[in-house]
């Protein structure tokens, strides 16, 4: 489709039946790039972005992929952080879909402020709940929250998330958001009028919903209208491989499918910009 849109989105729109349906529906594909495809009013658009490789557990301190001992799930429950790890193995870093959960977590315990920042216990103590004083502590580049002490860890050292790494969650999913904004403005339709996001991709089918609303990865819609499809790039490919009528519909794909360019627009710098504080925007 364009240089950084390439043949997996033609298999996501392929395999989700985009360019089929009637519906107002975007499909999100979350990677180092972020392919964005908008089907509306009876256009297909497409941009990516560059979201960075946050999502994948790269420039995150502890940062790791899907694999035996990341942490996945991160949750704010009963005035308590809880976490699980792949497999129930002991803690050994965390992934893309855990560092997304704990971003939340700890914004609905109130320890990260809309800015980004955590909380400055040092100066504001009781800004902190009392259970959580001695885990957010004072690291090299900031305020840090211990997720898992050391002697619960492989390494037998504490596993922290860092304001380092919060900051290049904002990044990456302040690149998403403006991308979908993007293209909802240029289809003149607002984030009410959207009846379904896919979150395509293995790094979507963990992401939890309820986490990517909380830290504005998508605009405020509803739980319902979000799933998860899979790896719809590699289930387009297969039907592209089992079908001839599939391949020659993939073929037709791309001289369908608009190509917004957002490095060129300035106001996806401004949507950007505006989009990096955590809470509704």
């Amino acid at each position: 489709i364009a240089g950084y849109v390439g043949s997996d989105t033609v298999g996501v729109i392929l395999a989700t039946g985009m360019d089929q349906r009637k519906d107002n529906c975007a499909a999100i594909d979350i990677g180092t790039n972020g392919e964005l495809v908008l089907a509306a009013n009876g256009r297909l658009m497409a941009c990516s972005t560059a979201a960075g490789p946050a999502f994948e557990g790269a420039q995150i301190k502890q940062g790791m992929r899907a694999a035996a001992g990341a942490i996945e799930t991160v949750s704010f429950v009963n005035e308590d952080i809880t976490l699980s790890m792949i497999d129930d193995e002991p803690a050994c870093g965390i992934c893309g879909s855990g560092l997304i959960d704990a971003a939340a977590a700890l914004i609905q315990a109130g320890l990260i402020e809309p800015s980004g920042r955590f909380v400055n216990v040092e100066e504001n103590p009781d800004k902190v709940p009392p259970q959580f004083r001695d885990r957010l502590r004072r690291g090299k580049g900031g305020f840090e929250f211990v997720l898992v002490a050391g002697k619960d860890t492989e390494s037998g050292e504490d596993i922290v998330l860092t304001q380092g790494d919060v900051r290049e969650l904002q990044l990456a999913k302040g690149a998403i958001y403006a991308g979908l904004v993007i293209l909802l403005k240029e289809a003149g339709i607002s984030e009410d009028d959207l009846d379904q996001v896919m979150l395509a991709g293995a790094f979507g089918n963990y992401v939890r919903k309820e986490s990517a609303l909380t830290i504005g990865l998508l605009p405020q819609i509803p739980a319902e209208k979000i799933i998860a499809v899979g790896n719809a790039a590699g289930d387009g490919a297969k039907m592209a491989l089992a079908s001839k009528k599939a391949r020659f519909r993939a073929l037709e794909l791309p001289g369908k499918v608009e190509h917004l360019e957002l490095s060129t627009r300035i106001d996806f710098q401004e949507i950007f910009v505006d989009a990096l504080p955590f809470g509704k925007i």
